[in-house]
């Protein structure tokens, strides 16, 4: 009994005393950059989907002088950090009206990226259009005149 205790302890001692090993894996993580619309609700939608901005009124249009809009927003874009936003508008949306000539509307980009992402906050883009319906389109009847901009927004 003696002689069996003590191999039973020697045994003990040595998984006691047994020397720790580490073992190191190589960790990868591939990133892409990514892109999404803010909603007004605080929701996050892919930029690669299709989506309603932000309704702009022009405001009251009369031949004699032009009418402006500055920086009207279209929509807030959330990217990571670095991450280019490409934007393409067209020069100008012409809007219509039963019966009568079209209101044409000069489009120019106004966006700028008013924050850079931090760490936890992506960088955040207003995309910003000015428009201007120039002064002079007598040909244009009274009514109500409406239209769609179509912004293709794109990152790399």
């Amino acid at each position: 009994m003696k002689k069996a205790l003590m191999v039973l302890t020697g045994t003990l001692v040595l998984i006691g005393t047994a020397s720790a090993g580490n073992v190191d894996s190589k960790v990868d993580a591939k990133v892409d950059n990514l892109c999404v619309y803010q909603t007004t609700s605080g929701s996050d939608v892919n930029t690669t989907a299709n989506f309603k901005g932000a309704d702009i009124n022009l405001g009251q249009y009369r031949a004699n002088a032009a009418t402006t809009k500055e920086n009207a927003a279209i929509v807030t874009v959330l990217c990571n950090r670095g991450t280019t936003l490409d934007r393409k508008f067209p020069a100008t949306v012409n809007l219509k009206s039963n019966g009568s000539d079209d209101l044409v509307v000069k489009i120019t980009d106004t966006t700028l990226p008013y924050s850079t992402g931090t760490q936890n906050n992506p960088d955040t883009w207003n995309v910003d259009v000015k428009l201007v319906a120039e002064a002079g389109q007598w040909n244009v009847k009274g009514g109500t005149f409406t239209g769609t901009l179509s912004v293709t927004l794109s990152y790399n």
